[in-house]
């Protein structure tokens, strides 16, 4: 179009808010035009619609993850109280008696469930020192959206409307 944005935002708002009764009574070429106005400026607007909405779902998903592995991490991350003392005390009983089974020399000595507490933390703390690497939920959805969606992402007063 060879017009001045202001004439098209002004023919497009007149447009909205006719209704159908009165743009049938308008002249053709006054409705030609607005309905033109109307009809080129609806997919730009339904895409910035449909971006934002991809945007906070990509956000809500992303918040919902990071909650799930804090929630994992905190599960798993049982912090086991004298662990200085178990581990000398296992060491102690190992050595008192190296012919003998975990079962026999161990597991009286600390407890299968304090050793499985013991192994979980190990767990947690390295999946805590891994998490955030380059597999991260919010680097891989920027890898997947195209550039102005990700652009969009990070600065929500942009808008992605294509000029023609």
């Amino acid at each position: 179009m060879d017009c001045s944005e202001k004439l098209v935002a002004a023919w497009r708002a007149r447009a909205i808010k006719m209704y159908p009764s009165d743009l049938r009574d308008t002249n053709e070429n006054v409705r030609v035009t607005l309905l033109a106005v109307l009809c080129s400026s609806r997919p730009a607007e339904i895409t910035d619609a449909l971006v934002d909405l991809l945007v906070a779902l990509v956000h809500k998903i992303n918040a919902r993850a990071e909650r799930r592995v804090e929630k994992q991490l905190t599960a798993e991350l049982k912090r086991v109280r004298g662990k200085e003392s178990i581990l000398f005390r296992l060491a102690d009983a190992a050595i008192d008696r190296p012919e003998g089974t975990v079962w026999t020399v161990l597991y009286p000595v600390v407890g299968e469930e304090t050793l499985r507490d013991l192994v979980a933390e190990a767990k947690a703390n390295e999946k805590a020192f891994k998490a955030g690497g380059p597999h991260h939920p919010a680097l891989l959805v920027q890898q997947l959206l195209p550039a102005d969606a990700a652009a969009a992402a990070e600065d929500p007063g942009l808008s992605l409307q294509h000029n023609a």
